[in-house]
């Protein structure tokens, strides 16, 4: 139990992470708050608190995240310079190529292709990229 000090501070942070976050399978979820008038009343409520976790099946791989809608929120925002279509379509692209790429290290991959240059060489039989991954 922790007694929230009577100041003007917040201290709800630091209550919450003592006594939800640590036992919680995902951090920085609050699943409940007790909020009472004493001390005793808060230690008494909440030995009554029952939770109950849905088993899910794990998604530890990109093409289950996308066929399964589970994206990180706010993953829509992205910078972009240029029009890529428009690009395309004008004819001034020597070659487009056009695929997927796996790798095993999957924790810091979906942020890399985003900055990323590629050019051929060759006359297109070679393909050079220059990126800012930590996957090498």
């Amino acid at each position: 139990m922790y007694v929230i000090p009577s100041t003007k501070e917040n201290k709800l942070a630091s209550f919450l992470q003592r006594n939800f976050v640590a036992n919680c399978v995902s951090q920085d979820k609050v699943i409940g708050v007790v909020v009472t008038d004493t001390h005793e009343n808060a230690k008494l409520a909440a030995a009554k608190v029952v939770i109950e976790y849905e088993e899910l099946p794990a998604i530890v791989l990109i093409q289950e995240a996308i066929d399964a809608k589970s994206f990180h929120p706010n993953s829509e925002k992205c910078l972009k310079k240029g029009d890529v279509d428009l690009c395309f379509q004008s004819g001034q692209c020597d070659k487009i190529i056009d695929g997927e790429v796996h790798v095993g290290g999957q924790e810091h991959f979906y942020l890399e292709p985003q900055s990323r240059l590629v050019w051929t060489m060759d006359s297109g039989s070679e393909v050079h990229m220059i990126s800012s991954t930590q996957v090498s």
